[in-house]
């Protein structure tokens, strides 16, 4: 997942560029065209929400599009589907909302911080764990997802120890995972960069090369 992060971020290193030259040299002209980023930021830009409708309904569902606005999805929903053509999954959690109680929490998840067990047979996750680390407190954190309850535990280095509980007994673990570009009996989903990373590294190695060549080489006044 970093490799695919990297070249989201345009941070990624070409391994070759074809100068024998100082790497500090070459560092300075290397260019990076970001193809994926356009690959990826492109279609999300052009989804839009128009209506909620409820299977056999053909009326726009009012208390799904207030749920909706309650969580502010209209910001959250592009993070979700960014994700998931970046990583190839993401994943969508729900929750009770305490501080609302008239509305559940629904919160887009780090992809990178997520497991899962699926139920091949079934086609539904079974469990989730998410796993991460409290740069605030300096410690791990954990929120384990069942069919019947949720769990929040911490590890200060003494062991785990559950911290909260929500007993929503819905009898379905409360994760949603989002595959991009999903297949039979595949969990993971694919990168929507995968196609041109190649491409990209090409074209950064062509620039650069082009760059180091007119910059050390006078290539315009040996030409003329």
């Amino acid at each position: 997942m970093s490799r695919m992060e990297r070249y989201y971020d345009g941070r990624q290193r070409l391994e070759h560029i074809g100068w024998i030259a100082p790497e500090e040299l070459l560092r300075q002209f290397q260019t990076v065209v970001n193809v994926p980023r356009v690959a990826v930021d492109e279609p999300v830009r052009r989804q839009q929400l128009k209506a909620f409708q409820r299977s056999g309904s053909a009326q726009a569902d009012s208390a799904l599009r207030e749920a909706w606005e309650a969580n502010n999805l209209d910001g959250q929903a592009p993070l979700c589907h960014k994700d998931a053509r970046i990583f190839g999954r993401t994943f969508v959690t729900v929750g009770s909302n305490w501080d609302d109680p008239a509305h559940p929490l629904i919160q887009v998840e780090n992809p990178r911080e997520f497991s899962v067990i699926v139920d091949g047979r079934r086609r539904r996750i079974s469990a989730a764990l998410r796993l991460w680390r409290d740069e605030v407190e300096h410690v791990r954190r954990a929120t384990l997802y069942q069919g019947d309850r949720t769990l929040w535990l911490v590890n200060g280095g003494d062991g785990w120890q559950v911290e909260d509980i929500d007993d929503h007994r819905l009898g379905a673990v409360p994760v949603v995972m989002f595959l991009n570009k999903a297949r039979a009996g595949r969990w993971r989903g694919t990168s929507e960069m995968t196609d041109v990373l190649g491409l990209t590294d090409g074209i950064a190695r062509l620039v650069t090369n082009m760059m180091v060549g007119a910059e050390s080489h006078s290539l315009t006044d040996k030409w003329a």
